[in-house]
């Protein structure tokens, strides 16, 4: 990928780990310079009510809305359909698998995964 065209690419980060989000949200800019980081599913819902990201890395356990039920609920408006997301989360239960795969999501484990494995899927993810 080149420079312009990482540089044009919009991601959404869903994190409330400040820790992670933090390196989720450097690691993401070094790369894409149009980063966003929301803490709650609530504020994702409702920045997409204005701005379509061309990717969402999303967590699953969230204050509030959990990351498969704000998944759900992007995916019933029409204009979201086509977003590609990527569930990042420490869980590896099958039923939260198996949930974002329905919801036509990607999913990896942050406890296994380097944010440098997190960007290549990323761009993989923007490539497809």
């Amino acid at each position: 990928m080149t420079e312009t065209q990482s540089q044009s690419k919009k991601i959404f980060i869903v994190e409330d780990d400040s820790f992670l989000g933090a390196i989720l949200d450097g690691k993401m800019t070094e790369v894409y310079t149009d980063t966003t980081l929301f803490t709650t599913g609530e504020g994702l819902l409702e920045a997409l009510k204005t701005v379509t990201p061309d990717l969402i890395l999303l967590d699953i356990y969230l204050p509030g809305m959990n990351g498969l039920d704000a998944l759900e609920q992007l995916r019933h408006d029409e204009k979201n359909q086509h977003i590609k997301v990527i569930v990042v989360s420490n869980t590896d239960e099958q039923k939260d698998r198996d949930r974002a795969s329905s919801l036509h999501a990607d999913f990896l484990i942050k406890a296994m995964t380097d944010p440098q494995d997190i960007i290549k899927a990323v761009e993989e993810k923007l490539k497809a």
